[in-house]
């Protein structure tokens, strides 16, 4: 996370690196904006899913995985 934070904020080539994660949605909503800023700060877009609904990730993988099997 200290290497994608040091990348984010300078990155050599001039163009933002962008990274998605699969995360859990906090309990609070000001552990969620804490949360949005921190991987923000990283350039990490976060994909999320209900707190304690960890069943997701395995949804959104297999729909990606459909997608990127359409887009061939």
């Amino acid at each position: 996370m200290d290497l994608l934070h040091i990348v984010a904020k300078d990155p050599a080539d001039g163009q933002t690196m962008r990274h998605f994660a699969i995360v859990e949605l906090p309990k609070k909503a000001i552990d969620i904006s804490r949360r949005e800023k921190f991987l923000s700060e990283r350039s990490i877009f976060p994909i999320w899913y209900q707190h304690g609904e960890h069943h997701f990730v395995v949804s959104i993988l297999e729909h990606l995985a459909r997608v990127a099997e359409d887009a061939r």
